[in-house]
């Protein structure tokens, strides 16, 4: 597809915004663009979004997602740290992803995904798509 001269290898994505739980109301949008036969060909996310989304990228569907971050309490996620590093502690999340994910890598994902992280340290956006 050609657009302004580029090509572009992906034509529908899908970008997820953070939110805590908020970020999990894209499971809803999730539904509806399924009931559409629509799925994306590359998902991007941040903060809850890219929790909810490496999921939906791993083949899981919606219902599957909000069942497995209801059965959780916030605090087994996250930890609040001395702004060093950053805002929170997210060894939780790590643990989590590990436990109940298929993939072992963004290789392996049946749908592109990219993780966008803030480097508070050098003041840059990061994005994550491989490893």
């Amino acid at each position: 597809m050609a657009i302004f001269g580029k090509n572009f290898q992906y034509y529908l994505g899908y970008a997820l915004s953070g939110g805590g739980a908020k970020g999990f109301a894209h499971l809803g949008a999730f539904k509806v663009f399924e009931s559409y036969g629509l799925k994306p060909d590359v998902i991007a996310g941040t903060s809850a979004g890219a929790l909810a989304g490496v999921f939906y990228a791993d083949g899981f569907s919606p219902d599957e997602i909000s069942e497995l971050f209801r059965k959780k309490e916030f605090h087994e996620f996250i930890g609040f740290s001395i702004p060093k590093t950053g805002f929170f502690k997210t060894s939780g999340v790590g643990k989590f992803l590990k436990d109940n994910l298929r993939s072992s890598s963004f290789e392996q994902l049946r749908i592109p995904f990219k993780a966008v992280v803030t480097d508070w340290e050098k003041a840059r956006t990061v994005v994550f798509s491989e490893g």
